[in-house]
């Protein structure tokens, strides 16, 4: 009997250990009579000695741990719980002898007689360094993200999801709106955003339903009435335990402005050279009509030449009023949707340029292979295809011996 109780009580002092060791929780005990304590195989490691003196530890030699700078706030605490024997729990911070640092948690509780007398203190301590660390860590980010987001240039603020009211503002919102930042906090988004209370809600619903970021352009109403565009980011959040919807909104007034006044702009150019290519085209046209008249009836070389030469230019000016016209229609194309046959386009394209200088010269191949059905718009690749075999034709090296044109469309 006594070696299998010997037997459990050593199994049982193994498994606490253990217990200690993985939870960073060392035990100790001190005899008020012999004034010796006693301390754990992990509150020896805690404390960064030997396991081996675990009996020749004493309460001197455990303030003498303390940090400076706390010894001062735990003297009073254990003065309190002598005087009305009751137990204390603190954080504070060790030192071992080669200058490091731990942050422990130390709990203690006195042990009575049966007459009610103190006999001795018994307690544990927790190494807490690592916790410690990782909110001090965390308030540092806490701390840096707060900075942030006060100096940043987007307006943003945050809800609270149940009641709706705003929890937090940054500078730039307040700015922004002309509220004050006390005013925000007693505000909610339906007293800016310009849009229904059942639109408002439904965005704020769906953020929090499917806890994604949410984008879009939205109208807001500043604190003088005027009316704002605003680019808006939201996304579901935990906010110092609560829940939050986080909203990051910028500014977009101007550039939509811009926006309008380019597109406003754009149209007028069009207009103006869709007007002016019409009235040029009218005189143009006469003066082709006119020198080809000429030919026929004038016999003079040199005046024919000029007529020749005067044909030319118009017939370029009038190519490059056509190419303006073409190149505003193409600005303006959507339709994306017509199956393309390069075969043919490629063919049309080329029997546009039989007779056009140095076309004869060129030994021209085609090729084209491809598997998948191709769909674009015809006019713009019309137009490229002619711009490309016009140029390769134009500017040829007219002392190349063997020149020619290879056309090759394949699928990549």
């Amino acid at each position: 009997e006594y070696k299998k109780t010997t037997q459990t009580l050593k199994y049982n002092e193994k498994r606490l250990r253990q217990a200690q060791e993985v939870a960073h929780v060392g035990s100790w005990e001190v005899n008020f009579r012999t004034q010796k304590s006693i301390w754990s195989e992990e509150a020896c490691k805690i404390y960064g000695f030997s396991p081996s003196e675990r009996f020749d530890q004493s309460f001197e030699t455990w303030l003498s741990f303390i940090h400076p700078d706390d010894l001062k706030a735990i003297m009073q605490e254990i003065e309190t719980s002598k005087l009305n024997l009751r137990d204390s729990s603190f954080k504070h911070r060790i030192v071992w002898k080669d200058g490091t640092i731990k942050h422990i948690h130390s709990v203690s509780k006195f042990e009575f007689n049966t007459a009610g007398h103190p006999i001795g203190l018994f307690g544990i301590c927790h190494d807490i360094t690592d916790q410690v660390e990782a909110e001090k860590a965390l308030n540092e980010s806490e701390k840096n993200m707060r900075a942030f987001i006060n100096e940043s240039l987007m307006s943003i603020y945050f809800i609270d999801p149940s009641t709706k009211k705003i929890i937090y503002a940054n500078p730039a919102l307040s700015e922004l709106l002309g509220y004050s930042l006390d005013e925000l906090k007693s505000m909610t988004p339906y007293d800016f955003v310009n849009h229904s209370v059942e639109n408002i809600d439904e965005r704020m619903n769906d953020v929090i339903r499917n806890k994604k970021m949410s984008n879009g352009e939205r109208q807001w109403r500043t604190k003088d009435g005027r009316i704002i565009r605003v680019l808006v980011n939201s996304f579901y959040h935990q906010h110092n335990g609560s829940n939050a919807i986080y909203v990051a909104a910028q500014d977009v007034t101007e550039i939509k402005n811009a926006e309008k006044t380019l597109k406003s702009t754009n149209e007028e150019l069009e207009t103006f050279i869709y007007k002016i290519s019409h009235d040029l085209r009218g005189p143009l046209v006469s003066i082709i009509g006119l020198v080809n008249l000429s030919k026929i009836e004038i016999k003079d070389q040199a005046a024919i030449q000029y007529l020749r030469m005067i044909g030319d230019a118009t017939q370029k000016l009038d190519y490059i009023l056509k190419e303006l016209v073409k190149a505003i229609h193409i600005n303006g194309t959507e339709n994306l949707s017509e199956e393309i046959s390069f075969e043919h386009l490629v063919k049309d394209t080329l029997s546009k340029f039989e007779h056009f200088e140095g076309y004869s010269r060129l030994k021209i191949t085609t090729k084209v292979s491809y598997g998948k059905k191709f769909v674009s718009n015809r006019f713009i690749l019309d137009t490229l295809f002619q711009n490309l075999i016009e140029n390769s034709i134009k500017y040829q090296n007219p002392s190349c011996p063997d020149p020619f044109l290879k056309i090759k469309v394949e699928e990549k």
